[in-house]
């Protein structure tokens, strides 16, 4: 999950770092030229990164003769820029990290995280009130935390208005962050012993409280998909028979199609996971891709049912999914929801 969260949101995990490092640095009394130094030697390493990622993204293809997909879902085409997606990612950054999903009602969790911001700006607050730091430092850290959400989400800019859960992991820097400026002495420098301990202790505990409600949903998680997994196993043994005993049906050698979403019985919420549903990819209960994709039910009687099932073309698939004879058909386990047609045994799992 770490190493997919990291590699789905490289460059803002890669820029909240650059931008926290400059914060501490502000706070340590560095030099200020050496920050910004530093910091454009951080947008240097980001470009000169790019450039590279981009060549070898033009070089490759034309090496091994495989065109890229360009403009859809997880493609690298250029997307526009707008100012709404700008103010859009800002909004979206802080209402994600306020509502995230927990084991916790969404009132609890919004109130932890509500407080560890105001943690935060507590912190932002006593080091602009501090008379030791300059003004061109004062200046520079509170364009840094202003534009802290913009480093997280910057994602959601480059893709034209879409992120989803993996590509927000550096929310999670929140935490970091909390932890790193209630522990370091000069950014609670000038605040009273006691209320510094009760801000810790205060941090400390909300952050271990989100945490543990982590560790909690995910576990649930697992053990929905688990639950759902055999679910539509069971399903699919039961659909794999009626194929079976379909008349005119040879194993490895009739194409079979289906079409139609899950039925209603796969789709119900399960008690208990409530708040996994929220989470990218947790949607759906049905463990074969909901779209009715032909090669995720490739995939699915190849390795999961190790059955030889032979799938109609590509091409015939999509023509009988939007075919009239099969949206009329009944679905599943109508005992009219196979028919053959055009050679091919159609089986209507649900609604297209």
């Amino acid at each position: 999950m770490t190493v997919l969260g990291i590699y789905q949101c490289n460059i803002s995990v890669t820029i909240t770092l650059i931008i926290m490092c400059s914060i501490m640095d502000l706070i340590h009394k560095k030099d200020f030229k050496e920050v910004l130094i530093n910091g454009f030697k951080g947008i240097g390493m980001l470009l000169l990164g790019g450039i590279l990622y981009l060549s070898l993204l033009k070089i490759i293809p034309l090496c091994t003769n495989i065109p890229l997909v360009d403009y859809t879902y997880n493609s690298v085409g250029i997307r526009e820029i707008t100012i709404t997606n700008i103010y859009n990612s800002y909004v979206e950054c802080i209402k994600s990290i306020i509502s995230s999903a927990s084991i916790y009602s969404p009132i609890v969790i919004s109130i932890i995280h509500i407080v560890l911001f105001i943690i935060i700006i507590i912190a932002y607050a006593n080091f602009i009130i501090n008379k030791k730091h300059n003004i061109n430092t004062k200046i520079l850290i509170t364009i840094l935390f202003l534009i802290l959400p913009f480093g997280m989400n910057i994602t959601y800019i480059l893709d034209g208005g879409f992120a989803h859960d993996m590509m927000k992991y550096a929310y999670c820097f929140v935490y970091v962050l909390v932890l790193i400026l209630i522990s370091d002495k000069s950014s609670m420098e000038g605040i009273k012993d006691n209320s510094a301990k009760v801000i810790q202790i205060c941090a400390y505990s909300l952050v271990f409280i989100i945490l543990f409600g982590n560790s909690q949903i995910a576990n649930n998680t697992y053990l929905k998909k688990e639950i759902e997994s055999k679910a539509t196993y069971s399903y699919m043994n039961r659909v794999l028979e009626r194929i079976e005993n379909t008349e005119g049906y040879i194993e490895g050698v009739t194409e079979v199609s289906f079409i139609g979403r899950a039925p209603a019985s796969l789709n119900r919420s399960i008690p208990g996971f409530e708040n996994s549903y929220k989470i990218t990819g947790n949607s759906s209960t049905f463990a074969i891709n909901g779209r009715g994709d032909r090669i995720y039910y490739e995939a699915y009687f190849n390795y999961v049912m190790l059955n030889p099932i032979k799938l109609a073309e590509p091409d015939k698939w999509e023509e009988i999914r939007n075919s009239e004879y099969a949206k009329n058909m009944k679905n599943y386990p109508d005992k009219e929801c196979i028919k053959m047609m055009d050679n091919v045994l159609v089986v209507k799992l649900g609604d297209i």
